[in-house]
């Protein structure tokens, strides 16, 4: 419970007369909020979002996939992260910029900033970390104006992202 109150996600389905068709809660003793709802292909949907339900204790992103009818689903789906997210705010930025990365499991990772010729112009991060949210400030003091990129290597997976640094 945060604050003494539980704060879940709530999903209506209606007709074209806006009457309730079905509605299910998700969600656990923590923060859940949906940022976005996409109908899938076979005719359910998928909510994502952010939850302080399941994970570190901090923010996590999650899916929850839904089926075209859950009032004939017997089970409701569970919350499950995504593997990582990689970002950054603001961007464009001057001197310093604040990097976000979620992990949806424990394990080794390397945060590294690249210049556009590729070489290596800072590790941010090269070691054992815990699933969950995690921030890092880059200090771009020192580099010239232009593009970087950074790149988040964890799991087997890798994801880059472009940073724009102006003086």
């Amino acid at each position: 419970t945060l604050a003494g109150f539980n704060y879940d996600i709530y999903v209506v389905k209606t007709d074209s007369s806006g009457d309730t068709l079905w509605t299910r809660t998700y969600g656990g003793s923590g923060w859940d909020e949906a940022s976005s709802v996409l109908q899938a292909a076979d005719g359910g949907y998928v909510v994502a979002g952010q939850t302080t339900s399941y994970g570190s204790g901090d923010y996590n992103a999650y899916s929850i996939k839904i089926a075209p009818d859950p009032q004939a689903a017997e089970r409701c789906p569970s919350v499950q992260p995504v593997l990582f997210r990689l970002a950054n705010f603001p961007n464009p930025f001057n001197a310093t910029t604040t990097i976000v990365y979620d992990l949806a499991r424990t394990g080794f990772i390397t945060l590294r900033v690249f210049d556009l010729q590729g070489r290596e112009v800072a590790v941010l991060k090269d070691g054992f970390v815990e699933a969950g949210s995690h921030r890092v400030m880059f200090d771009g003091n020192g580099l010239a104006s232009g593009i970087y990129f950074m790149r988040l290597d964890a799991g087997g997976i890798t994801q880059t992202r472009k940073l724009m640094l102006l003086r």
